[in-house]
């Protein structure tokens, strides 16, 4: 484990983020410094967490920025081999991004990680240009929609399909949908990652968010007696810890082949139905996924971030 920094330095680099997450989102609009804050403090906590790997500072002229890593515990179970996740933080110059991502990588591999993955705002081009430099590849785009309470309650929309609360019977139809479901994610899209282990990965997050280790409420969809789709939630509750702000954050959803509305209709019911009780609401989707940013926009929601995931091997 490395940390070659102080405090002082990581909250000077966090707050120089040019477009830092939840930038611009209902209750952080006009209390930017409420923002810096919550970040300097959550990614000061990430650094002393179990799952904390190593970090690296990147320095060049007055650019100082930080790359951190930690462990991907649930993709390393379902591939079988070793794989970390880094945050990338700072306004860098190409030069300072490609020494803190040659310093981790290398840190990483000395570790004995074998797969390193991060993802960066799609605006942060001097992070992007660093990361293809160093053998890193993208596998997906993703982008992130956002509601804030202080809106009209979203409208209604009649897909015809009964929705209810998971519960425990479910969890093997759930997961059976998760198995076979998801062909567009950053696993998927991965050509040296094995089909069946992305399979697998998705398969066990499903049961994680059934058991609520990964998910605060699931909701289904149910067509011919039989669940034909879900959706997961969760709370940030970091971030209410730190801010006092509530937010919603979908996690994992999907519907049996055919079944698309069924899994809108419980997106469509689930946000309203937690509505009244956050603050905000943030939903991320992959940018192809046209049918569901479709029905986020109608359901008021504005496009707010796009993200990019990378990937890179660093030992075969």
């Amino acid at each position: 484990m490395s940390k070659d920094f102080d405090r002082a330095a990581l909250r000077s680099i966090v707050r120089s983020q040019a477009y830092p997450p939840y930038a611009g989102y209902p209750g952080f609009r006009s209390r930017p410094e409420l923002l810096k804050h919550f970040l300097a403090s959550w990614v000061g906590e990430r650094i002393y967490g179990e799952s904390f790997l190593s970090s690296a500072l990147g320095v060049h002229q007055n650019a100082r920025v930080l790359a951190l890593a930690e462990k991907d515990a649930l993709p390393s179970r379902s591939f079988g081999f070793p794989m970390a996740r880094a945050t990338l933080w700072g306004a860098p110059d190409e030069r300072a991004a490609k020494r803190a991502l040659r310093n981790l990588a290398r840190r990483a591999a000395q570790a004995r990680i074998r797969h390193l993955s991060c993802r960066v705002d799609a605006r942060e081009t001097a992070w992007r240009r660093a990361l293809l430099s160093q053998g890193f590849y993208a596998v997906d785009t993703l982008v992130s929609y956002v509601a804030g309470r202080t809106r009209r309650s979203p409208r209604s929309i009649r897909w015809g399909v009964r929705t209810r609360t998971a519960d425990r019977r479910d969890e093997p139809a759930i997961v059976r949908i998760a198995r076979s479901a998801f062909v567009w994610d950053r696993f998927h899209s991965d050509p040296h990652l094995p089909v069946s282990g992305s399979n697998a990965l998705y398969a066990e997050w499903a049961r994680l968010c059934c058991r609520k280790v990964l998910a605060d409420h699931v909701r289904v969809g149910v067509r011919g007696g039989r669940v034909a789709g879900f959706v997961a939630h969760r709370l940030f509750s970091d971030l209410e810890r730190l801010t006092g702000l509530r937010m919603y954050g979908q996690g994992l959803g999907a519907g049996r082949p055919g079944c698309g509305d069924v899994y809108m209709a419980a997106v469509t019911d689930e946000i309203r139905g937690v509505w009244d009780h956050m603050d905000l609401i943030e939903i991320e989707t992959q940018a192809q996924n046209h049918s569901h940013l479709r029905l986020l926009t109608r359901l008021g929601f504005a496009p707010m971030r796009t993200s990019m995931t990378y990937h890179r091997w660093l030992w075969s």
